[in-house]
């Protein structure tokens, strides 16, 4: 078994203004009615300005540290650790790691049933663990479909 700690990742955080701001950009081009404009960009604004505080802030369910072990990964938020069976692995690159996990261990008794996503960018963690993680993903990872 080994540990993750994730940060937040500064990639992300500027890759999502990126988007907000050309969306923001696009909605000016199209030929649309004042009014419909000015709703559309204020819930645009609203919309990325919650996105960017909780990036920058630390939302309560962004997962902070992951436990992983052969059959079984914890994910620590600031609310509270979750065991999970060994996700759905989407992509793995040198830039980014994509995690799906749909099975929670005893999620008859959290509540929660809904599929969790895990994004790594290579900011969120240094290097040996990287390297480690993706190794792992790609020749120890029991088989999981997407």
């Amino acid at each position: 078994m080994f540990e993750l700690e994730i940060r937040p990742s500064r990639l992300a955080l500027q890759f999502l203004l990126f988007i907000h701001l050309w969306a923001g950009l696009a909605l000016c081009l199209a030929e649309l009615p004042v009014s419909v404009l000015v709703a559309s960009l204020l819930a645009l604004g609203l919309c990325g300005a919650r996105r960017v505080r909780a990036e920058l802030f630390g939302a309560p369910n962004r997962i902070l540290r992951a436990r992983i072990g052969q059959q079984l990964w914890i994910l620590e938020t600031r609310q509270a650790e979750r065991q999970y069976q060994p996700p759905a692995v989407i992509f793995v690159s040198e830039w980014l790691i994509v995690l799906v996990f749909k099975r929670e261990i005893n999620a008859a008794e959290t509540g929660k049933l809904c599929p969790q996503v895990l994004l790594i960018c290579p900011d969120s963690i240094s290097g040996p663990p990287s390297r480690r993680l993706r190794r792992y993903l790609r020749f120890e990872c029991p088989e999981a479909s997407p």
